[in-house]
């Protein structure tokens, strides 16, 4: 699936494309899975593979694109099919060097904190598989941003958006590991659950990312335990806080699918903490289905921001 709807120019979209597929290497081994012409300027262009390939290197030739002659522009490329191994990624806590400054990032679990110099900025949020989803939080400002780590856990390339913007093109974050240690900043709490605390008591909700379920189920993941973990010990010493568990799915499925899931999954949260000993007195749950998304469910890394259980004060 192709996006060329927002080039610079007209003209400038790719044109005709060959897509293959490798299994033996970066640099050979590929076999041609398809051979496609886009159109200029149009978004969401699919087309089916013409060989039934397993790989793990994907090559993408441009040959040319709609008549002009100084760029060429591919806004978005995405492929979908079966994950057939999964090599878990190494813990990501220590100091990236990016463009926003030194990022520092301390990882629990599937749950993720840290702060990055710049603008005193502090992040909470979560990782599944390679892929870290956080809210970024400045003095007057917050957004969501979401990270690929390589295999390794080396470098994360992502994207970052402002609150309220995030049908926007989001601008780029991309880092590279200097040192397994995590480091500080003056502004951070330094861990999980004290970021969680801090938000919930400054902004009255905060969003999470490291509660992640089986698919299309309301079955919490055991790597999601710590994170529940850290909930319940907040309760445990914010004792007369009360909360809204919010679950929110993405729009794979029918509204009523998405609707009783997210219903489901906000009371398994519920279930977690009251066997951990907190009153249900204090717990209350909401589920939004897909109807409140933090950004455009058009792509694979939006869907996973929109996958999300939320924490809000009840007053």
């Amino acid at each position: 699936e192709f996006d060329t709807g927002y080039t610079d120019k007209k003209g400038r979209g790719a044109k005709d494309i060959i897509v293959e597929l490798s299994d033996d290497g970066p640099a050979e081994g590929f076999t041609e899975i398809a051979s496609l012409s886009l159109l200029d300027r149009e978004d969401n262009q699919s087309f089916p593979v013409t060989v039934d390939k397993s790989g793990k290197w994907l090559r993408l030739t441009i040959k040319n694109n709609h008549g002009d002659s100084e760029y060429t522009e591919l806004m978005d490329f995405r492929a979908f099919g079966k994950q057939l191994t999964k090599t878990p990624l190494a813990n990501v806590s220590g100091t990236y060097e990016t463009n926003y400054h030194d990022f520092h990032l301390r990882q629990e679990g599937t749950s993720v904190t840290g702060c990055y110099e710049w603008d005193e900025g502090v992040l909470n949020g979560g990782i599944e598989d390679r892929i870290m989803k956080f809210t970024w939080i400045e003095p007057g400002q917050k957004g969501p941003a979401i990270m690929i780590f390589t295999p390794d856990g080396e470098k994360f390339f992502g994207l970052w958006w402002y609150e309220g913007k995030e049908d926007s093109q989001g601008q780029i974050w991309n880092g590279t590991k200097k040192s397994q240690d995590v480091g500080g900043c003056p502004h951070w709490e330094g861990g999980v659950q004290e970021q969680m605390t801090s938000e919930l008591l400054e902004y009255g909700r905060v969003r999470l990312y490291g509660i992640n379920f089986d698919y299309d189920s309301d079955i919490i993941r055991t790597e999601s335990k710590p994170t529940l973990d850290k909930i319940v010990a907040m309760l445990k010493s914010e004792q007369t806080m009360q909360l809204i568990i919010e679950g929110h799915t993405d729009s794979d499925g029918t509204t009523e699918h998405n609707q009783i899931l997210s219903e489901n999954r906000a009371e398994s949260v519920k279930l977690y903490l009251v066997s951990a000993g907190i009153s249900s007195s204090r717990l209350f749950t909401k589920g939004y289905g897909e109807s409140v998304p933090v950004a455009p469910n058009t792509t694979a890394t939006g869907k996973a921001q929109n996958r999300r259980v939320e924490l809000v004060v009840k007053e």
